[in-house]
């Protein structure tokens, strides 16, 4: 069975196991693709893509991502955005 593409949103959390990881890290541990980041810990300075952001960026507490790939793989992905480190 193929299953197709799929675009969810994640809500990182504070103890989070993907905190403090790469967008380049998450991507090939989780073979998702991020893009879309919005970064909601610092009020004065929220970022948001049309492009996919850098792959060097680091993931931070509340932050809000949107992943797109298997939803096998964003089922993985979304346990660990919410798991404890």
């Amino acid at each position: 069975m193929i299953e197709t593409i799929k675009r969810e949103g994640v809500k990182i959390d504070i103890k989070s196991g993907i905190v403090g990881k790469t967008i380049r890290d998450i991507e090939k541990e989780f073979q998702v693709c991020i893009v879309e980041l919005k970064n909601l810990s610092d009020r004065a300075f929220v970022f948001s893509w049309e492009e996919q952001p850098p792959k060097s960026t680091t993931i931070k507490p509340e932050d809000e991502i949107v992943v797109s790939g298997e939803p096998l793989n964003i089922k993985q992905f979304s346990k660990s955005a919410a798991s404890l480190n």
